[in-house]
């Protein structure tokens, strides 16, 4: 997991690299790039900024961070869909099915496994095979076909 972040710190510098070295680029044109599967650490960074920058004492601005991320996150997904990458779907839909919807204040992770697995099955319908994929689709459909208990598929057991 950290060579994987580490990848995505390079990415991101060579791509602020990128903007520079052109002149600088327009708020659309940076908003809309996308990093595949690194969407997972923009994902995460920008909940973990918007959580940071909330006063402990006032849980409807928290809430309405974690909203901001949804719609970010959302916002990426259509782009995703437009230009056809599975990868940033898949990304979107380990965030969720890792970290879902956590409460105020973030104490433990709060999986949304409906809204991975709508993820997953989208990235799925856009690329004909994929092990990390299809992996994840059985898992949730697993999950989802059991009753509800405590801890019965923990977030980091994959």
């Amino acid at each position: 997991m950290m060579a994987a972040k580490r990848c995505f710190a390079i990415i991101k510098a060579r791509a602020q690299e990128d903007e520079h070295a052109a002149g600088g680029v327009t708020a659309i044109a940076h908003d809309c790039r996308l990093f595949g599967f690194c969407e997972f650490f923009l994902a995460t960074e920008g909940l973990a900024a918007r959580f940071a920058a909330m006063p402990r004492n006032k849980p409807s601005e928290a809430m309405s961070a974690l909203r901001a991320t949804h719609v970010s996150m959302y916002y990426r997904s259509t782009l995703a869909t437009e230009v056809g990458n599975w990868e940033v779907l898949a990304a979107l839909g380990e965030f969720y099915r890792l970290i879902g919807c956590p409460e105020w204040p973030p104490s433990e992770p709060a999986p949304d496994m409906a809204t991975a697995m709508s993820y997953f099955e989208q990235a799925d319908g856009m690329i004909e095979t994929s092990a990390f994929v299809q992996d994840r689709l059985d898992c949730l459909a697993e999950h989802l076909a059991e009753p509800e208990e405590e801890d019965v598929l923990s977030p980091m057991s994959n």
